[in-house]
């Protein structure tokens, strides 16, 4: 992408990593910081930090509107919350997940987070490779 990023006159001004004009990352960052509160029931940072086993300087970041969370966390924070990921994200669409629509228990989540963790793997690489192994297995019945 182009580091230049083009505003509606026409003007060429310098985007924060070739995606985002000026200004708009903290305005993205300060968006999900309700968002994230309102998902945890306004629970403190030390007690968002130890339901998703992180450090307390970590939610402090997301906070404080210095830095988004990863894909990872953003997964966790859904897993443990029962908040749509869409809503977090975005703040549209129904704001909790439908009861029954997900497709794994919250310990089997837990668990492939734990494998994934252990190997030094995301966890969607992680998953990718129990149901590559639940496939292989499934064909061999």
């Amino acid at each position: 992408m182009d580091p230049i990023e083009m505003q509606d006159a026409g003007a060429a001004r310098p985007a924060v990593d070739g995606r985002y004009l000026d200004g708009e990352l903290e305005e993205i960052r300060s968006a999900f910081v309700p968002r994230l509160r309102q998902a945890f029931d306004d629970a403190s940072n030390a007690e968002i930090a130890r339901r998703l086993n992180t450090s307390d300087a970590t939610i402090k970041n997301y906070m404080d509107a210095k830095r988004l969370p990863l894909a990872e966390m953003l997964i966790e924070i859904a897993r443990v919350t029962g908040i749509n990921l869409h809503w977090l994200l975005t703040g549209q669409g129904p704001q909790r997940v439908e009861k029954g629509s997900e497709l794994l228990t919250p310990e089997e989540n837990k668990q492939i987070l734990a494998l994934a963790r252990r190997a030094g793997r995301t966890y969607n690489e992680q998953l990718q490779i129990v149901i590559r192994a639940a496939l292989d297995f499934a064909d061999r019945l």
